[in-house]
């Protein structure tokens, strides 16, 4: 039997459309309006809070669905379940960027930082907001799966206190690189990948997906920096306060002294290897005797990621689409 049961091969004609370099196999989930359906019943419960007319936009886009990409074999009964918990986690994410310690204390954020919520299409107010956006999150969550309510209650919380990025040290694109490894939204964004695929690994399993899983991780964050590249030069120029980008782009040209074009064609590169380090821990997989289908699924599910993450940040995150 196939262990592809939910999803199908997205064509090459269709990965020329948007632009995409990547050497995975790509694939989205058969029933992808499901995901859709999940967003906008998300978006629909956080209206009670940030009101009818917001702009703001996460998972569902003209490229696809978000979570249809990432996690194409997930049951379809919890496809648009994830599907709302991801547009949380990008919704807390895109409230508390580059908040201060003041700001996320009093949750009352200055008029620039009120400006740069506006541009994200969210309310000015929407720091303000945010216990009842968790409020009403809670809801959404626990009316579809009681089970996730702690733990989701717990995430929520975690990803909020979080450290702000900019306050982060690095001067080389490898420190870099750590700092990004530690992000503690990849925890939960994996987890939710398990808990849609309903998939258990043991510990050995874990354990032999863990270097192929990491260097597609090492991917997905040079990909999101290459494509957000164009969206966050722009927000920086419009900010007054001065600080350093968090991007490996910006880091690259300072670090070598380079050209931005060369930067990006710099983190280009760098993610074709990423993906080459993760083929060649698969294979070594491989010789070392047969992987068990579990852990076929997890391989399978991590190689979908970098490609996603191609297609988010393109919709997303480019200039164009601001």
């Amino acid at each position: 039997m196939s262990r592809y049961q939910f999803s199908e091969a997205v064509t090459n004609a269709e990965l020329e459309r948007w632009r995409i370099f990547t050497t995975l196999d790509v694939r989205n989930h058969k029933q992808e309006h499901l995901a859709h359906q999940g967003s906008q019943e998300f978006m629909n419960d956080m209206a009670t809070v940030l009101g009818d007319n917001v702009r703001w936009k996460a998972c569902s886009q003209t490229a696809g669905h978000l979570m249809a990409l990432s996690v194409p074999e997930c049951l379809p009964d919890r496809l648009g379940l994830i599907s709302g918990i991801t547009d949380m986690a990008v919704l807390i994410d895109d409230i508390f960027e580059n908040t201060t310690d003041s700001q996320r204390g009093t949750l009352e954020g200055s008029e620039e930082f009120q400006s740069v919520l506006e541009r994200k299409g969210l309310p000015r107010n929407a720091l303000g907001m945010f216990p009842q956006l968790k409020d009403q999150f809670m809801e959404y969550v626990t009316a579809r799966d009681p089970s996730l309510a702690s733990w989701m209650s717990q995430e929520v919380e975690r990803v909020a206190t979080a450290p702000p990025r900019h306050r982060m040290n690095y001067d080389t694109v490898e420190s870099y690189m750590e700092l990004r490894l530690q992000d503690v939204a990849m925890k939960w964004y994996y987890e939710l990948c398990a808990y849609g695929m309903d998939l258990e690994l043991n510990e050995t399993e874990k354990e032999q997906a863990s270097r192929p899983a990491r260097a597609m991780e090492k991917a997905i964050i040079y990909t999101n920096d290459f494509y957000s590249w164009a969206k966050e030069k722009a927000e920086q120029a419009s900010v007054a306060a001065s600080k350093d980008m968090f991007n490996a782009v910006a880091i690259l040209m300072k670090e070598h002294k380079i050209t931005e074009a060369n930067a990006l064609d710099m983190v280009r590169q760098k993610t074709l290897e990423c993906e080459k380090e993760h083929w060649a821990a698969v294979a070594d997989l491989e010789a070392a005797g047969p992987l068990s289908a579990n852990l076929y699924r997890k391989v399978d599910q991590t190689q979908v990621d970098d490609y996603t993450e191609m297609q988010k940040t393109s919709s997303r995150r480019s200039a164009k689409n601001t």
